[in-house]
């Protein structure tokens, strides 16, 4: 299977991790923000890489929680998603651009 589009992920060993609303808790410590940094990656990926004629929104940022199960909710931008998860995560959205297409951002960001 070929998967379309770039995937930026990051794996967190976070303990008591909870979700409200559109903040994100490691305990009682608010972690939003060390979130929101990696979300503004792949905003800054997603630029960078605008005019390789990839279609918007094929940048994805995804946080991986390792240890979590069945955990999918969103915090800004960014995808949490439960390890056990994960590569079903990334290969449901299947294909959707050329091969010439799929080569582009390889070549661009070596």
């Amino acid at each position: 299977m070929v998967v379309v589009g770039v995937f930026i992920v990051v794996t967190k060993a976070w303990r008591e991790v909870a979700v409200h609303g559109d903040r994100m808790t490691r305990g009682q410590e608010d972690v939003t923000d060390d979130i929101v940094r990696f979300a503004d990656l792949a905003y800054s990926t997603d630029t960078a890489l605008a005019d390789t004629g990839r279609a918007p929104g094929e940048i994805h940022a995804v946080a991986a929680l390792a240890g979590q199960k069945r955990m999918h909710t969103r915090v800004a931008s960014l995808d949490l998603i439960g390890e056990n998860d994960l590569v079903g995560h990334i290969t449901e959205r299947g294909a959707r651009l050329s091969v010439s297409q799929r080569h582009q951002p390889v070549h661009r960001c070596t």
